[in-house]
């Protein structure tokens, strides 16, 4: 992989040397002919002499293997990553230094799963030809999105104080996601459907609670589909209620038909 070795020689006892020499770090033994400290996939001129009454000599080219190319390249998801690509397939992945959290790889296609949402992880790849390599990656997973915790809202009853009423939910959606325009917010009737992204409540949402509620929050980042979650509690206020009057009563003194009075009296 950097040089060769002689294999056989009919008359031995002469002495190797380069031929041109060469122009990179290569080094040749004079008495055995092994090249080394060579570079990959060049081709160096060898040439073997034999002193004596008779001298003669001989060339011999050599072509150094080339060494696998190592490179990789993985996408990012929301507890790890995928290899995107690799240069030379057939090889093993493995991390390096080896995670404390509770992140695995898979030996064998490199994906790296369980880990942390925007944790580090260095993973190292290492090809099985003839003249292996390995190469680095870091691999930063996505994070998640960075969900405000709402406030309760509150919403006035509608007419009949029974405490049921439509309420318009996305009037909480820039605090819960910060103003994040990258964030989607939807909101649902349980935990495991927001997590599942299923049964999204229908908008405005009628609440099903008396004047109390709660609905969960899914917030996911729409440009790397990551998601968090939280809770919305909801407060229905009912209103006074307002009664009919009696018809106030009053006595005009001048007979006009007009007249001074409080309403408060009434």
């Amino acid at each position: 992989c950097d040089g060769g070795t002689v294999d056989s020689v009919v008359t031995p006892g002469g002495v190797y040397a380069f031929n041109p020499l060469p122009t990179d770090t290569a080094v040749i033994d004079p008495a055995t002919g092994t090249v080394t400290n060579g570079t990959s996939g060049a081709v160096y001129v060898v040439e073997y002499s034999l002193g004596g009454v008779c001298p003669s000599s001989t060339t011999v080219n050599l072509a150094v293997i080339i060494t696998d190319d190592p490179t990789f390249v993985m996408t990012p998801t929301c507890d790890g990553g995928t290899v995107d690509s690799v240069v030379t397939p057939g090889g093993v992945y493995a991390f390096n230094p080896a995670p404390t959290d509770a992140a695995v790889i898979d030996v064998a296609t490199g994906a790296v799963t369980n880990g942390t949402p925007g944790g580090m992880y260095t993973i190292e790849y290492t090809t099985n030809g003839t003249c292996p390599d390995s190469s680095i990656f870091n691999l930063t997973a996505n994070p998640l999105p960075t969900v405000v915790v709402p406030t309760v809202l509150e919403v006035c009853d509608d007419a009949t104080p029974d405490g049921i009423t439509e309420i318009d939910l996305n009037i909480k959606n820039n605090e819960i996601s910060g103003g994040n325009p990258s964030y989607a917010v939807t909101y649902y009737p349980t935990l495991p459907d927001a997590q599942n992204e299923t049964n999204a409540l229908m908008l405005p949402y009628t609440n099903v609670v008396a004047f109390n509620d709660t609905v969960f929050v899914r917030v996911e980042d729409v440009n790397t589909g990551c998601f968090d979650t939280t809770v919305l509690n909801i407060t229905v206020e009912q209103a006074p209620i307002a009664f009919t009057p009696t018809p106030l009563e009053y006595c005009d003194p001048d007979s006009d038909g007009f007249g001074e009075f409080t309403l408060t009296d009434a």
